[in-house]
């Protein structure tokens, strides 16, 4: 495993906050605890680096392979993930708060005590156990906890159950009639 002192040489940096490590090669890296915060971490490899406690913080993960990363504990707010690749990550009381995983894949993620307040998990393809993708029709949806995100809408499973029919025909033309078709199924789910 790389240390971040040979990520940093290796890339001249003096620090890793803002750092711009589009496609870099971070397979197996060491970054535990590392401050990547808003760093550019486009299509980078970093399939089994140590994230542990990483602070990933509005990082641009975007295409990024975290097959196999540790991530316990890592601090992902407000970053983007959007078809990254989660496979077999450990992703253990990781905090992925109001991030954008559109697309992401987190089959056989590890996802226990994980964080998805307000993160858009439009197409994403979850682990069966705490993330569940379904197709239905027209509409992507995707349950987690207690959330239902249903295309781009996010909300508690509450807020979905007592909609009224003119919210629901306010989110899109012809929702209304594509949640009465599909309510009940989705709140069995």
């Amino acid at each position: 495993m790389k240390t971040i002192e040979q990520i940093l040489k290796e890339h001249n940096l003096y620090t890793l906050k803002g750092a711009d490590l589009r496609c870099a090669n971070l397979q197996g890296a060491n970054l535990q605890g590392a401050d990547l915060t808003g760093a550019n971490l486009r299509c980078a490899n970093l399939q089994g680096a140590n994230l542990q406690g990483a602070n990933l913080q509005g990082a641009d993960l975007q295409y990024a392979n975290l097959t196999d990363a540790n991530l316990q504990g890592a601090d992902l707010r407000a970053s983007y993930l959007i078809d990254a690749d989660f496979r077999y990550a450990n992703l253990i009381d990781a905090d992925l708060r109001a991030s954008c995983l559109i697309d992401a894949c987190l089959k056989y993620a590890n996802l226990t005590d994980a964080d998805f307040r307000y993160a858009i998990l439009f197409n994403t393809t979850g682990n069966g156990r705490e993330i569940r993708s379904v197709k239905f029709e027209k509409y992507n949806v995707v349950l987690h906890k207690n959330i239902i995100q249903i295309g781009c809408e996010n909300h508690t499973r509450n807020e979905w159950k007592n909609f009224d029919d003119d919210t629901i025909e306010a989110m899109e033309p012809g929702a209304l009639d594509w949640w009465k078709e599909n309510k009940k199924a989705i709140m069995m789910l």
